[in-house]
């Protein structure tokens, strides 16, 4: 099952590969893109996904949106982190803070729209493929379809970007 736990964990190989391989954000800021990225796109996001999806329903659509907020709420909850902790690192008056956080919660919001759309189509697909692997309350929003259609013999499975207009019908 994925799940807050296991996307804790691949972020955590993820941002070290790229820390270890490419150099990208280093190993000196390993600890605090963990945090930001691993531990609040994780288990903020999947604590924002559980609370979207009580309005919406635990339906396919509930799983879809409640994913979709909290992609977006993630990268947002990230950004204002950094943002505090770039305050209390630096003193008092040297830096306008208030310039600081409205330039990342812009560029962030942006970001967070394309995190929410990839989110949205990614969820969609692996609902419409493979559903028991999405980590959920109540019960799944429907089994998993067959692979071929028995009259036809032709596969039974939508196409990525079906899974997603399906969704939001």
């Amino acid at each position: 099952v994925v799940g807050p736990w296991a996307g804790c964990i691949a972020m955590t190989l993820v941002l070290f590969v790229q820390g270890a391989l490419f150099s990208a954000g280093g190993l000196f800021a390993f600890g605090a893109n963990v945090l930001h990225m691993a531990v609040i796109g994780a288990w903020g996001g999947h604590a924002v996904r559980l609370l979207a999806q009580r309005f919406v329903g635990d339906s396919h659509k509930g799983v879809v949106v409640g994913s979709v907020v909290a992609a977006w709420c993630s990268v947002m909850a990230a950004a204002a982190l950094f943002c505090v902790e770039f305050r209390l690192s630096w003193p008092a008056g040297e830096i306008d803070f208030s310039k600081v956080f409205a330039w990342m919660v812009s560029f962030h919001s942006l970001i967070g729209v394309g995190e929410a759309l990839i989110t949205g189509v990614a969820i969609s697909f692996v609902l419409n493929q493979r559903p028991e692997l999405i980590c959920r309350t109540g019960t799944p929003a429907r089994q998993p379809s067959p692979v071929a259609n028995e009259t036809t013999g032709k596969s039974a499975r939508p196409t990525m970007a079906t899974s997603f207009t399906r969704t939001l019908a």
